[in-house]
């Protein structure tokens, strides 16, 4: 009886997950689910007030910071240009023809 809700909201989150996983692209849904123990991490602090260690708050912005970077948004900016640039040539290329 206590169960019921736990349970409930596992198999519930355990469709959705597999609903992501069909619809996403890999890299997409590795990144949500990285931030998926962030935000429990934020909820139980804001919900049930309880704090975190310093040793968590670590893990959870090395956390939050991979998620980033797996995501893209650390990108150089050596590496967008030469994308442009190479998106550019191949355009000229193509007009040229």
């Amino acid at each position: 009886r206590i169960a019921a809700i736990p349970s409930a909201l596992y198999a519930i989150q355990g469709v959705l997950t597999y609903k992501a996983f069909l619809t996403l692209d890999a890299l997409t849904f590795n990144g949500l689910s990285q931030t998926k123990m962030l935000s429990a991490g934020i909820c139980c602090y804001l919900v049930l007030g309880k704090k975190q260690s310093p040793l968590q708050i670590l893990a959870l912005s090395l956390l939050f910071v991979s998620a980033l970077f797996f995501q893209g948004m650390f990108t150089t900016a050596a590496t967008s240009t030469t994308t442009t640039s190479d998106a550019n040539s191949s355009l000229s290329k193509k007009k040229k023809q």
